[in-house]
């Protein structure tokens, strides 16, 4: 049974942050995306019979506070049976009072992850990344002043921590 509880410890963030740096599958996104789980308003566990197999959670790198990023690992021999679907819908139906628009990030060639996310509205491509919105409309979010912004901040250079790390050297 898959369930999605918050981190309120520190050995819950430093679970997600070993997976972030150890986990193959995981490791290749999130690796150099620790500052982003440091900035997270809400952070969630996901776990399958009581065991962790992964996480969520709402980064902001976005001026707006109205915006947030989810990102979502999930380990790799528990990939392709469901669970991280599963695990967004119930984070999305816990988070669905927050007054924030929820955006997905994913790369062009993760097709599992394409396919879970079909049933929301596709917002933006950029370079080999797709966006899609998760909570609200796109029409909710140009009414808000806030689509043409987001756009901005997406073609924009986004200063990764890897970037940062690769500048100091």
């Amino acid at each position: 049974m898959v369930e999605i509880r918050k981190c309120t410890t520190k050995e819950e963030y430093d679970w997600i942050v070993g997976q972030m740096e150890n986990n193959s599958g995981i490791k290749e996104v999130f690796k150099y995306n620790i500052d982003r789980l440091k900035s997270s308003s809400i952070a969630t566990i996901v776990t399958y019979n009581s065991i962790p197999i992964g996480f969520i959670y709402i980064a902001h790198e976005f001026s707006d506070e109205r915006i947030g990023f989810v990102d979502m690992g999930i380990i790799s021999d528990k990939r392709g049976y469901g669970y991280g679907k599963e695990a967004l819908d119930m984070f999305l139906n816990k988070t669905k009072n927050i007054d924030m628009f929820l955006i997905a990030e994913i790369k062009e060639k993760n097709d599992v992850a394409k396919r879970s996310l079909n049933k929301y509205e596709h917002i933006y491509d950029k370079d080999d990344l797709s966006f899609y919105l998760l909570n609200r409309s796109v029409e909710e979010l140009k009414e808000e002043g806030l689509y043409d912004k987001l756009i901005n901040h997406l073609n924009s250079e986004r200063l990764s921590s890897k970037d940062l790390v690769k500048s100091l050297y």
